[in-house]
């Protein structure tokens, strides 16, 4: 839940846009980013929490909820 002065928002993220901590579902699973390794052709690998990694391409767009405190 998120914390009071917190927004939370689905988005839609490519390997351009994604960020460390979206969280990303995978398979009915959440998968916080945690850490993007850029990669050439304007890829990126996104490491996870869990220790997993998931390689993104630069055409793929996936939902992300991302959290953003009010200033």
């Amino acid at each position: 839940m998120a914390s009071l002065g917190t927004q939370v928002a689905v988005v839609e993220v490519s390997s351009v846009t994604v960020m460390r901590g979206d969280v990303i579902n995978i398979g009915g699973q959440p998968f916080k980013v945690v850490d993007l390794t850029e990669l050439p052709g304007r890829a990126k690998r996104l490491h996870f929490v869990t220790g997993e990694t998931l390689t993104m391409h630069s055409s793929t767009q996936l939902s992300a909820v991302r959290t953003a405190r009010r200033r």
